[in-house]
């Protein structure tokens, strides 16, 4: 029975049926530095030759970062396919979401279509200054958000309603 590391994986096995494990990729070693491998985490392991040993902090830096990279990656694909998703519940949320902003976003295009109606009404109107401001409707001047509480409980509507279901 011996004790082994795969010099490509860097995991290792104990105890195990020598013959099974030749060499390469398997490297031999003993219980002792079997331990030592043992306790370092297998991303930061490296080898050289027939040693073992932990990376250095940049080597760790660099593997953390390809991870963290990994990540995103693979967090911006399941993202971006949320929205296509129907059995999901974060689908569902995803797609009530763009369903907001997609109302929010026509009302402020209503907004500056009114805007631009009115700048037209008031470029078209004859007479003093006093007449050209009488042309502006008090309607587009600043309108109030609504709070976030009714943004929240639309968005729980729009689920309960089941507006994000297709």
């Amino acid at each position: 029975m011996g004790d082994f590391v795969n010099r490509t994986t860097l995991a290792t096995v104990r105890s195990v049926n020598s013959p099974d494990y030749p060499d390469p990729p398997w490297l031999s070693i003993d219980r002792a530095t079997l331990n030592a491998i043992n306790a370092i985490p297998l991303a930061y392991r490296k080898i050289a030759g027939d040693v073992v040993s932990e990376m250095d902090a940049a080597e760790k830096a660099a593997v953390d970062a390809a991870v963290a990279a990994a990540l995103v990656a693979s967090n911006r694909a399941t993202t971006a396919s949320e929205p296509d998703e129907t059995v999901e519940s974060l689908g569902w949320r995803v797609r009530a979401l763009i369903e907001l902003f997609n109302k929010r976003d026509n009302y402020l295009v209503n907004r500056i279509s009114e805007i631009q109606d009115a700048m037209d009404a008031m470029k078209a109107t004859a007479g003093n200054a006093q007449a050209m401001r009488d042309a502006i409707p008090s309607s587009w001047l600043a309108t109030s958000t609504r709070p976030r509480s009714e943004a929240v409980q639309d968005f729980k509507d729009d689920i309960n309603a089941g507006g994000a279901d297709t």
